[in-house]
This record gives structure tokens, C-alpha cells and sequence, in this order.
């Protein structure tokens, strides 16, 4: 071994142990204490804190009727996992992550998804360091992720739906500060008695039972089942609140620094005068969003969450998808392809100065038009 190469193994060494020392033995620890998979665990101590799991969704083929006029790297098709329900005994829950872990040694990793998304934009490895609470509540508990908000409506929504429909007299753990949109989504799934189940948190609970549904590896896909589960909430909304409902709608990024694009307020005022509506989701509560989008017929929008309000609008309506001259991800896409819309994309124009490029406000028209 050369010297270069021992010094290299040290560091390494020294980095580990410091990682250890200071974030404690799950934070710590990962990825060696990350359980990937609780179904196919062996060690009796996990076992015996299992009390119940069973498959939710079965593995799944699902082809997108995506047109032939997108590009290839869209996909047409995709695989997804099968899909578990757990109950498990004696564990610690974060009410902001929805991170599950056991005897202080392991992090379940099926309650958060993937180690990458761990380790990366879930920003959930400093709460194992805040200490926990013991709450002594009898029965199942169900953990409410913060999730952002495309993720909670394609993922959280249905998996907390799914797991209500086999424990439905379960108490649900939501941070103390989550987000509007999530308290106001409980609201609706759980109706009238909803608040008096609602447990809140600040900081992680050990709890007597603990049921999550799986999230998935590779998650961001819905299944046809799901998208069916959180649609059912529009009929909820729509007694709760009157709002109007435009048939043609430009969903804003004007107050959301991230992806804003410099010629925004030109496709705001053209678009006005074709006679749409300019919202910006995020002022407005959930039955308000949903019932906004009720009878939507046309939307054009920058990439971004609000474009998943596109589950509450009749299907086969017709979308107009603006992205960033550097950035792509066809989520979006593949969720209207589930409704049955007819989706279009834009790329901006790059532009020395602007971090999104200039949007081609013709091209927009044009598309919007040829829909007509």
C-alpha cells in the first residue's frame, strides 16, 4: 500500500468516526442501519416489533398515452414496485418526514422512500438529533409527511387515503407547523371529526403502534387506483366553499422565486386577454384550489407543483406546459397522460442574465390556439 493510498483510507477512517460521533447512531450511521426492506428482514429484533404488513398494490406495468409528437425521453411506459402497508409496534416517528425508526439503531427506510432521497432533498437527517417525546396513545397512529406540494398530492394524499381505508379509526401525527395545504387536505379526508384525531408534534414521538404505507424508491408515479382515491375529494370541496370556477386558467410563478422566468407578466397580460383566469395557488386553501380547477378546460402553466391541481379538472383538458431553457422532468406529463389531457410542452429561450430563459410567448399562443 502506498502512503498516498494510506493517507487516503485514513481520512476516510476519521470521517466516518467524526460522522458517527456527531450525528448520533442513526444519522450517523447511514447507510449501514438503513433497513431497506422490512419484508424481506431477518433479524428477530426488527420482527418482533412488526405487528401486521400486507401488500397494498401489487407490481404494475403502466403505459402512458403519451403523443408521438413528444420527444423520446418521455416516457411511455413505467414500472412501479409493489406497494406495503405496515404496522409496526413501539416506534419513532417524525411528524415532519414521516421517518420511522426502531430501537435507535434502525431507520426503516420504506417510510421515507429511497436512501438518496434520504440522504438528499427529504432534509430529515437532523431529527433524529432533537431528542423525542412519549406519547402514550392506544391504537394505530398514522404519520403525516410535510411533504411539497406535488409530492403530497400524488403521493401522501393517496397513501394516507389507503392506509385510512384499512385503519379507519387511526389518530394521525402532523407537524405543528406543516404546511396549509396539508391540514387543510386532512381536513376534507377525515370530514367532520377530524381535528379530535389529529396529534401534533414538534419534534419525533415514540408511539405505541405506527402504521405508514410505503413509499416508493422511485417515487413521484401514480397509479390509475390512486389518482382515483384523491379525485374523490372534489366532491368533499365542493360543499365546503364556493369559488369560481374559469374554464381557462394560467397557474403564476410570480411569487415563487425558484424557476421565475423574466417575461412572465407578457404571458400573464396576452393571456388575460383570451379570457384567462391568473392564479397563484399558493394564496388560496386547498377546497378553493380544487373547486378553481373543477371546470377547467384550458391550463397553461410554468413547470411546477400547481400544475397538480390538473387531478381535480375534468379529464381530457387541454395543458400547456412551459419549461426552463435547462431543465426537464416529465412528471407532469405523465400524470396528465393518466387523465387522458392533451399536453403540450414549451422550452423558453435561453438568455444571458435570466436563470430560466425568456418564454416564447408566441409559441405558447400558437400551441393554446391549435387546441382550440
Amino acid at each position: 500500500m502506498t502512503l498516498l493510498e494510506a493517507s487516503a483510507k485514513s481520512l476516510v477512517k476519521c470521517s466516518i468516526f467524526l460522522n458517527r460521533l456527531l450525528l448520533g447512531r442513526i444519522s450517523g450511521r447511514l447507510p449501514y442501519n438503513h433497513l431497506e426492506s422490512l419484508e424481506a428482514c431477518n433479524d428477530s429484533k426488527v420482527l418482533s416489533h412488526i405487528k401486521d404488513m400486507r401488500e397494498l398494490y401489487p407490481e404494475e406495468i403502466i403505459e402512458y398515452s403519451v403523443s408521438d409528437s413528444m420527444p423520446s425521453y418521455v416516457r411511455r411506459k413505467k414500472a412501479i414496485d409493489r406497494q406495503m402497508l405496515f404496522h409496526i409496534a413501539n416506534a419513532t416517528v417524525s411528524p415532519a418526514s414521516g421517518a420511522v425508526w426502531i430501537d435507535e439503531t434502525y431507520l426503516l427506510g420504506q417510510s421515507i422512500g429511497s436512501l438518496k432521497r434520504i440522504l438528499t432533498w427529504a432534509r430529515m437527517l437532523h431529527e433524529p438529533l432533537m431528542g423525542r417525546t412519549t406519547l402514550s396513545i392506544d391504537g394505530p397512529v398514522i404519520p403525516v409527511a410535510s411533504l411539497p406540494y406535488f409530492e403530497w398530492m400524488i403521493e401522501g394524499v393517496p397513501n394516507l387515503m389507503a392506509a385510512l381505508e384499512h385503519y379507519p379509526d387511526a389518530k394521525l401525527l402532523i407537524h405543528d407547523n406543516c404546511p396549509s395545504y396539508i391540514t387543510d387536505t386532512v381536513e376534507l379526508i377525515l370530514k367532520d371529526n377530524g381535528k379530535d384525531r389529529l396529534v401534533r408534534a414538534r419534534r419525533p414521538v415514540k408511539l405505541k403502534e405506527v402504521v405508514f404505507v410505503e413509499i416508493s424508491s422511485n417515487a413521484g408515479f401514480m397509479r390509475p387506483t390512486e389518482l382515483a382515491l384523491v379525485r374523490q375529494l372534489k366532491q368533499v370541496a365542493s360543499h365546503k366553499i364556493a369559488t369560481k370556477q374559469p374554464s381557462k386558467i394560467y397557474i403564476s410563478r410570480s411569487l415563487r422565486p425558484a424557476r421565475l422566468m423574466a417575461n412572465e407578466s407578457e404571458l400573464e397580460n396576452k393571456l388575460t386577454d383570451m379570457g384567462f383566469s391568473i392564479v397563484h395557488a399558493e394564496k388560496m386553501s386547498m377546497p378553493e384550489q380544487i373547486n378553481m380547477f373543477s371546470n377547467a378546460k384550458y391550463i397553461v402553466a410554468p413547470h411546477g407543483a400547481g400544475l397538480a391541481n390538473m387531478i381535480f379538472a375534468p379529464n381530457q383538458v387541454n395543458v400547456v406546459e412551459i419549461f426552463p431553457d435547462v431543465f426537464f422532468n416529465d412528471c407532469c406529463i405523465l400524470l396528465s397522460a393518466l387523465l387522458n389531457n392533451e399536453h403540450r410542452i414549451v422550452f423558453c429561450n435561453p438568455k444571458p442574465g435570466t436563470p430560466n430563459g425568456l418564454i416564447p410567448v408566441d409559441s405558447v399562443l400558437q400551441e393554446i390556439e391549435s387546441m382550440s
